[in-house]
């Protein structure tokens, strides 16, 4: 299946990948016009979101000229994931048009 995520002004492709390896959750491809996130389809929700959240950060901050190290990913990408589910309200008030 294949969707895409908005980051910003882009519309990246969010791609279903049944051949990564099974202990990789996700990957980002970005340069030469193949901008995209593949994920393991055969992980379990929680896992899924956090597999996107994870390849999201990756995206922005390599967009964004920030060379991140993957242990520095992890720790965004808990914080992040935290605030998200224990800040519903604050969420959908920053998301609202």
């Amino acid at each position: 299946m294949s969707r895409r995520v908005r980051i910003g002004r882009l519309r990246v492709p969010l791609v279903d990948n049944p051949s990564l390896h099974p202990r990789l959750h996700g990957v980002t491809y970005q340069g030469g016009g193949q901008d995209r996130i593949e994920l393991n389809p055969l992980l379990g929700r929680d896992k899924r979101g956090r597999a996107l959240l994870h390849e999201v950060i990756h995206y922005v901050a390599f967009s964004g000229g920030v060379r991140l190290r993957e242990r520095d990913v992890l720790r965004l990408e808990t914080g992040l994931l935290s605030f998200l589910r224990n800040n519903p309200r604050l969420v959908r008030d920053i998301c609202k048009p």
